[in-house]
């Protein structure tokens, strides 16, 4: 409260509060643990990296706000190395099979839509351009009839995520679908 007070967005640390507080709900005999006992405890619930970080960065908070009230309570750090992990783990990419994006492309040219028959159509086409063509959902939405230039063998791409437009060349099985 005393962070929102002071002008700060503190949704996501106050998450991660609220749910070391249910952990240590559930297991009342933590309750004279020290800090660390307890997010100790709190960090055997789950091995995941991000769930590590989570109660490292939980520790921090709590220990800094126990600190301001007793300077010779000890301020806890977080693992660089498992910052960087977390990362690493949110950006990569996962990258399909060949059978996954030919059973994908099967279940949307099959997607049962009773009140809009265009709809499979429409979807296989989406995935075709964001495969082949390597386009953001946006990017799709946001074209037109008029950005597609069938005898070129090219799309247009206006006013991408970073307010560019571009012009993509795209294969002959592309233009197929699109047809």
């Amino acid at each position: 409260m005393r962070m929102k007070g002071l002008g700060y967005r503190y949704e996501v640390r106050m998450r991660d509060l609220l749910r070391f507080d249910r952990f240590l709900q559930r297991h009342p005999g933590l309750e004279a643990a020290s800090l660390p006992e307890q997010l100790k405890a709190w960090g055997h619930e789950s091995r995941g990296v991000r769930h590590q970080l989570q109660v490292q960065q939980c520790g921090l908070v709590l220990s800094k706000a126990l600190h301001r009230r007793d300077t010779t309570a000890m301020v806890l750090s977080i693992d660089v190395g498992l910052q960087r992990r977390v990362v690493q783990q949110q950006r990569r990419p996962y990258i399909f099979t060949e059978a996954e994006i030919k059973r994908l492309l099967d279940v949307a040219r099959e997607f049962p839509s009773h009140n809009a028959p265009l709809r499979p159509i429409v979807l296989h086409a989406m995935i075709t351009l964001a495969y082949c063509a390597g386009l953001r959902l946006g990017e799709i939405v946001s074209l037109t009839l008029g950005d597609l230039d069938v005898e070129g063998g090219q799309i247009e791409i206006r006013d991408t995520k970073f307010f560019k437009s571009r012009r993509l060349p795209l294969a002959t099985g592309v233009l197929g679908v699109l047809r």
